[in-house]
């Protein structure tokens, strides 16, 4: 019987740091479903590279380590160069089994132009305390900002369709390292393309490294550019309801409670308390480090502008406004400190 992998056009992307140990083995076993794996050495200080010689994988060398996020987005640019329709990404780590990539792009004949993900959190048993609850805390944030539940928004086991990158900005900075595949849900949410879950068994490989993932910075991070979405679309209150309240605190009748979604509920609500205390008490004390250091007389009169990210050095629309309303608002009454 054919494989439903034959029938897709799609190419395998595998990011890879310091993975000696695996690489090989996950390489080997992807080129059995697809004959273009795109295998990024990112920087390797082991012997990465040389783990991949004989085998008909397109390798692509950094030179420097230059985080997952910059990793993933040159595999996904050389796939698009092939024309393919899905993008399969996964770990090097021996996370992910490639003989499950049939079962994700199986489903994509139901969902054909949306994400599919490789969903690891059904078997709680499986997976360290540490993680499991950074996962269920990070799945918090990032459903309430795309809007709709999502199982896994950490795994990096996930079907992409080409067509979600054309014309698609996002940071792929080093601090970006796991904030790019949480950050990606949520663009795409904007662009009305969701993802849909398959369960997957979570696996962790005995001669794997120890896994880059560090929970409270990267969560962190992962706060903060939920956050800065959030604020943006006034907190966003449809998309807590429609992502996390109504299907995880309000069960249905003869539907068992999710407790860990409590947990979960709570520890958000105090990560959102601390974080936002913390931005605004931080970007307080830069705006008056930076008037100081301006050496201004106390007759100076200044309208600060908060800032905002630029993409190629470039203003977008909504900050040419702001800048625009600043300058009437100063025009019209100097005098004022804003």
């Amino acid at each position: 019987m054919q494989s439903p992998t034959h029938l897709q056009n799609f190419a395998v992307v595998i990011p890879a740091f310091n993975e000696a140990a695996t690489i090989r083995d996950i390489a080997s076993r992807a080129l059995v479903y697809s004959p273009l794996v795109i295998i990024i050495d990112d920087g390797s200080t082991d012997s990465t590279k040389a783990a991949l010689e004989g085998l008909p994988v397109t390798l692509i060398e950094h030179k420097t380590n230059q985080g997952k996020a910059a990793s993933l987005w040159d595999g996904i640019t050389a796939a698009r160069a092939h024309k393919v329709t899905y993008i399969v990404t996964l770990d090097g780590d021996g996370q992910h089994a490639p003989e499950d990539i049939p079962l994700l792009l199986a489903k994509t004949k139901t969902y054909p132009n949306h994400i599919v993900i490789g969903a690891r959190l059904a078997d709680k048993s499986l997976i360290p305390a540490k993680r499991y609850w950074a996962n269920r805390i990070a799945n918090f944030w990032i459903a309430w900002a795309a809007g709709y539940p999502i199982s896994d928004s950490q795994s990096g086991f996930r079907v992409y369709p080409s067509h979600l990158f054309n014309d698609l900005t996002i940071s792929t900075s080093k601090r970006s390292c796991f904030v790019f595949e949480s950050e990606i849900l949520i663009k795409a949410a904007q662009r009305n393309i969701k993802s849909h879950s398959v369960p997957i068994p979570a696996v962790y490989a005995k001669n794997a490294r120890p896994s880059h993932f560090r929970g409270g910075r990267d969560i962190t991070f992962i706060t903060l550019m939920v956050a800065r979405y959030l604020i943006i679309r006034g907190m966003y209150p449809q998309g807590l309801y429609r992502s996390c309240i109504k299907p995880h605190y309000l069960p249905q009748q003869g539907s068992r409670a999710d407790f860990d979604g409590y947990l979960t509920l709570a520890i958000s609500v105090a990560i959102i308390i601390l974080t936002l205390g913390s931005t605004l008490l931080l970007t307080l004390i830069y705006v008056l480090r930076t008037a100081i250091k301006s050496g201004c007389t106390s007759q100076t009169r200044h309208l600060v502008v908060l800032g905002k990210q630029l993409h190629n050095n470039l203003l977008d629309h909504d900050y040419r406004l702001r800048l625009d309303r600043a300058k009437i608002c100063y025009a019209t009454n100097p005098n004022k400190l804003i």
